[in-house]
């Protein structure tokens, strides 16, 4: 698969979800949309450096993206959900780099495709750690770049991280689908329950006397 291909249809198709009344579920409002426009004009402009060794690529689209996350954590969340998203996004990025790190020392670890295992993992771990559009967003963004970062140390020169390029979104993207579909998912379930037991507690109860 070309890389950029499944980033195009996941913004496809939550472009169409937004446009049906389903923003609030996707975590999408117009300042995202404005962000995301950013993006497309700035990923052609990366910049590469040297961090002990290790060859780092970043591109324009991920600063714009963090810059974004950054800002919007610190005017909705509370110091204290800051601090336990920063920890669940280490946490997630360590996992993710160490399973990159795997990958690269034997395929035979392979489930679907490194690109693929790596986003259905993550966003398995960002729904568990939090329900929240934003809060999954942010901590999959920074998660995403420590793991990168943390699987180009970890191989001592030998593998360029490249940050923001198009199989890193690919990767992100997929992480926060899956995210996503899990935490609507849960969402539903928990309110059929909860219907469900309320019915259950008036079939219960009968019906007032005359």
């Amino acid at each position: 698969m070309n890389e950029g291909y499944l980033s195009f249809w996941i913004m496809i198709i939550a472009f169409i979800l937004i446009m049906t009344g389903w923003a609030e579920y996707v975590g999408a409002g117009r300042s995202k949309l404005i962000v995301a426009a950013l993006c497309l004009l700035v990923q052609p402009f990366h910049y590469q450096t040297t961090v002990y060794g290790t060859a780092i690529e970043i591109y324009g689209s991920v600063i714009v993206t963090a810059a974004a996350v950054c800002w919007a954590l610190r005017r909705s969340a509370a110091g204290e959900s800051r601090r336990y998203l920063l920890l669940c996004a280490c946490l997630t990025g360590i996992i993710l780099g160490g399973t990159q790190k795997l990958y690269r020392l034997d395929p035979v670890f392979y489930w679907l495709v490194p690109v693929a295992d790596g986003g259905l993992l993550g966003g398995l771990l960002a729904a568990a750690f939090s329900v929240k559009a934003g809060h999954q967003f942010g901590l999959l963004l920074l998660a995403a770049i420590m793991a990168e970062l943390a699987n180009g140390l970890l191989s001592s020169g030998g593998y360029m991280a490249r940050i923001g390029s198009l199989a890193w979104w690919d990767s992100f993207w997929l992480a926060f689908a899956c995210a996503r579909i899990i935490s609507i998912a849960f969402y539903l379930l928990r309110a059929s329950y909860s219907k469900l037991a309320e019915a259950g507690w008036r079939n219960k109860g009968g019906s007032s006397p005359k």
